[in-house]
């Protein structure tokens, strides 16, 4: 063997080192500091840093169950189950192994129509165009969520506007161990969410304000009444937050107890109007009178 053909092979196998040493740190690199690449303009199948926090902190599997009739689709659900796998492919690779997604066709699947059923799915009717006519379907286009002996469960997945929020949230609570406490205080004299406000907004053909709010707390905490502050009640010590949900005037000894739930780390939502609005002649905002300003001064 001439010197010039040692040469090339002792160059060829310093090159084939050098590659594989390039592989072996980047693939250590790789392990130790996670990165995805969300190449579409609109970043639109990025999740948020607080969805990515708690998708770390989940320390046990989290299976999601979708059911998805893709035989049967329109073009536009089409479109959104691309959306929908895109996001769940994200909240895998995030969840570094905890987080694991089974999809299903009951299309023709009798055995997974029940198993969806038995999830709390539902179909929904769809309009497709066969055979140059329009007919309605019925299709499952909902997922389920299984931690432990917990479930939750999205019925139909018809906002992937809304979806990481809406999967986010059930993945807290299914895998949180405590649930918080939230209780309203309301006053003893008129306040937003009084009972002929309820009936006005009903008259408008509208939900009662409080009833959405309520509702919405319910999603991730127990909601309950904090009780009579005026004649003396303390907010319960299982209580984290209070809500003080439009009084108009608070007297010294609701405002003490509130102070004293302060006092010992309690959070305090104060939900009260600077300006109260009037229509009986027309629209005018009037300046509201409250004497809660001294409570939060400090």
């Amino acid at each position: 063997m001439d010197k010039k053909q040692l040469t090339n092979r002792t160059n060829f196998v310093l090159y084939i080192l050098i590659v594989i040493g390039f592989v072996a740190v980047a693939n250590f690199l790789l392990s130790k500091f996670f990165v995805r690449a969300d190449l579409t303009a609109a970043k639109m199948y990025t999740i948020s840093d607080a969805t990515k926090k708690i998708l770390r902190n989940v320390d046990d599997m989290v299976t999601i169950k979708v059911f998805i009739s893709e035989k049967n689709l329109p073009p536009l659900a089409v479109n959104m189950t691309r959306t929908i796998k895109d996001m769940l492919s994200e909240y895998q690779a995030y969840s570094r192994g905890n987080v694991q997604v089974e999809y299903f066709d009951p299309t023709d699947d009798q055995e997974a129509k029940n198993e969806a059923r038995s999830l709390g799915l539902q179909e929904v009717p769809m309009q497709i165009i066969q055979k140059d006519k329009q007919e309605n379907v019925m299709c499952f286009m909902g997922l389920a969520l299984l931690y432990g002996d917990k479930k939750e469960n999205i019925p139909i997945l018809n906002n992937v506007g809304n979806l990481e929020y809406d999967l986010t949230s059930r993945i807290l609570k299914a895998t949180r161990k405590e649930v918080k406490k939230v209780a309203f205080y309301f006053g003893n004299g008129p306040h937003m969410f009084m009972p002929e406000q309820y009936q006005q907004q009903q008259q408008r053909g509208q939900t009662p304000s409080y009833n959405q709010l309520r509702d919405a707390l319910q999603e991730q905490f127990e909601v309950r009444d904090a009780g009579n502050l005026a004649q003396g009640a303390k907010v319960s010590e299982e209580v984290t937050t209070l809500v003080i949900a439009g009084p108009r005037s608070l007297n010294d000894r609701e405002k003490f107890e509130i102070d004293q739930f302060l006092m010992r780390g309690g959070r305090v939502i104060a939900l009260i109007d600077a300006v109260e609005i009037q229509t009986q002649m027309g629209l005018n905002a009037v300046k509201q009178a409250h004497n809660a300003n001294d409570l939060f001064a400090h």
